[in-house]
This record gives structure tokens, C-alpha cells and sequence, in this order.
């Protein structure tokens, strides 16, 4: 089987600027916004009725640009882009493209692997359906979380593509029926393959690495294979020319510890950032030492496990019981957000 890119043309439908709504929804914030919606969705995806904790590791990688799956056919696209969008009066747009340009140019790229491990993966990858494989790399606008959750993303499934210098992801799953798939992702600007004839060939500027009858998925990419072998159920996001800096895995962690607390503290989430791991075990140590740039967290575990909280619960209107803790400390500089008390409250 032949695997290529293929961008598909628009038959002289819309034209896809770069600047993507989705996309720019997490400019400022990238790599915060790729490390919440990764664990959200990954927690999503638990295999209904077990109680195995929930893995998510990210590790980085530098790679030779050369092994981008379809790397030289990739580069003429961003080539041919430029070539187009340099002739129009789009300044942002021509900065944009320069920089994926002189990108994906250089000798070496950094690529971020994301895997999660006791999910569903993603169902459905050779198939016409709206849940699984589909919903993240073919619906826009109608996922819903059903089925295996991973595959319902909503616009948090553009995070990955705001942390990459040339908007290029591949996905990779093996599922609960034993079907491994694979498929690279572009969620780039429209362009046309052919200069001289650019009505008749402009692209709708998302294009896909794998099987070009359908756009579909292959069962394997050996450049993937090469980075990381899965023997698991789970799915893996690959972010090519990842470019949050060298304080990525301290932004990843602050992320995971702000707004993943409870699961973490009740072990269903376990989080690797580049071999520091992050769950029930280790989840005080990691809240003390990250405690300056997530005072909510650190407070709110201190609500959770110190012996002077006060539990006050609460009948809601029978739909289930609210349970609010709070802590005062008067020797203690609390969240002010909570002022005079940390409290913490939940629905069980």
C-alpha cells in the first residue's frame, strides 16, 4: 500500500486562512492547554468498569528532520504554500509560513510523544462512523462523548497542533479489539498544488499522512515504531516540531497538578513528564516543591488531607450530596480566592 500526504482539493469551496479559530483559541497558553485536554481526554477513555489508574506519559525526543514520516513530500506543501501566500497581502500569514518553513528545514525537529495507557484507544479507525478515530481526525463540530470517549474531542483536539512550529500531529492507536492504526495530521492553510493553475487544484488546507484512498489510517508507520513501540491498549499523540522551550516539562507538570488534583489524590491519574512521575505516592512532594506557581492545588490538597478540615454535607435536591470542605488556618497565608478559608467542594 502506498502511503503519502494528501491534502484534499476544495473544489472551489472556502480557502482556510491561517489563522485557524480553533487553533488560536490556545495561543498564550499551548502547552497548558495540550497537557489539560491530553489527561482530560485520556480520563474520558477509562475502560468502563475498571478500576486501573490512568496513565499519561510524555517524553521528547530530537529526531533528524529527515525522518518526518513523508518528510520531503511534506515540505514542498509548506513550500508551495509560501510560494502562493507570499504573493498576497497577508503579512501574518507570510510570518507564519517563513517560520514553518525555516522549521522544518533544519537538521533536527523535537517531537513530543504523548501516550495513555488502561483507555478504551480509539474504535472505529477503518470505518465510516462519528465516534473513535473519525471524531478526531475527520468531525468538526459533532463530537459527542460517547462510546470510547478519547475519540469525542471537541476544539481541545487543536491543542496539539498550536504546539507544533508546522502544525503537524500523528495519531496512533491499538484498541480494545486488538486494531492498531496510524495516521499523520495537518491542520495548516490552504494552498494550491498547482501555482499555475490554483483555482482548479487549492486545497482545503487539512491534509492527511497514510492511506490516500479515503484519507485513511495504515496499521503501522515505521517512523513512529522507531520513537516508541505500543504493546498496549491505549493511543499515542506524536507532536512534530514541538516547540514549548526548554521549560516544557515544569509547565506540563504546574498544568497537571492545577486542575488534576482530585484525580490524581484518588488514583485515577497517574502522570509521567519526562521520568518524573506524578500520582497518589508522589503528589504532596510534587504540590510542595511546584507550590509557588499553583497555590490553588497546594491549598486545596491541604483542605483534602488535613486533619482540621470541617465537612459540612448536604442533600441536593436528590440529585446527590454536596460535600464542602474548608480549612482555616490563621497561621497560615490561604488562597484568597477563598477568603478567610481554603475550601473545597464537590458534588459525590
Amino acid at each position: 500500500m502506498t502511503i503519502e500526504w494528501k491534502f484534499p482539493h476544495n473544489g472551489f469551496g472556502q480557502v482556510r486562512g491561517v489563522s485557524d479559530a480553533g487553533i488560536e483559541t490556545f495561543t498564550g497558553t499551548e502547552i497548558q492547554s495540550l497537557a489539560r485536554e491530553i489527561c482530560q481526554n485520556s480520563l474520558d477513555a477509562a475502560v468502563e468498569g475498571s478500576n486501573a489508574t490512568i496513565k499519561v506519559d510524555f517524553e521528547q525526543y530530537r529526531i533528524p528532520s529527515s525522518d518526518i514520516p513523508g518528510y520531503e513530500q511534506y515540505a514542498s506543501k509548506i513550500q508551495k504554500a509560501y510560494d502562493y501566500w507570499s504573493k498576497k497581502n497577508s503579512e501574518k500569514t507570510v510570518k507564519v509560513l517563513t517560520k514553518a518553513l525555516n522549521a522544518i528545514k533544519k537538521p533536527t525537529t523535537v517531537v513530543l510523544r504523548i501516550s495513555d495507557f488502561n483507555t478504551t484507544g480509539l474504535s472505529h479507525p477503518y470505518e465510516d462512523s462519528d465516534e473513535g478515530w473519525n471524531a478526531l481526525t475527520k468531525l468538526d463540530g459533532g463530537a459527542t462523548k460517547t462510546g470510547d470517549k478519547a475519540g469525542a474531542f471537541g476544539i481541545g483536539k487543536n491543542a496539539p497542533f498550536t504546539n507544533s512550529d508546522y502544525r503537524l500531529v500523528f495519531y496512533r492507536t491499538l484498541n480494545e479489539d486488538q486494531e492498531t492504526a496510524a495516521q499523520g495530521m495537518s491542520r495548516f492553510i490552504s494552498f494550491p498544488e498547482d501555482l499555475s493553475n490554483s483555482m482548479n487544484t487549492m486545497t482545503t488546507g487539512i491534509g492527511y499522512y497514510g492511506n490516500p484512498e479515503g484519507n485513511l489510517p495504515v496499521d503501522s508507520i515505521s517512523e513512529l515504531e522507531k520513537l516508541y513501540q505500543r504493546s498496549e491498549i491505549g493511543t499515542d499523540v506524536f507532536v512534530y516540531g514541538f516547540n514549548a522551550g526548554h521549560e516544557w516539562n515544569s509547565d506540563v507538570i504546574n498544568e497537571v497538578l492545577e486542575n488534576f488534583l482530585m484525580s490524581i489524590h484518588k488514583n485515577l491519574l497517574s502522570v509521567t513528564v519526562d521520568n518524573k512521575t506524578i500520582d497518589n505516592s508522589t503528589l504532596a512532594r510534587y504540590l510542595s516543591t511546584y507550590n509557588t506557581k499553583i497555590k490553588n492545588a497546594y491549598w486545596y490538597y491541604q483542605v483534602l488531607v488535613r486533619p482540621e478540615t470541617k465537612v459540612f454535607k448536604k442533600d441536593f435536591h436528590g440529585m446527590g450530596t454536596l460535600k464542602l470542605s474548608i480549612l482555616v488556618d490563621p497561621s497560615e497565608k490561604l488562597n484568597e480566592k477563598s477568603n478567610p478559608p481554603a475550601m473545597l467542594g464537590r458534588m459525590e
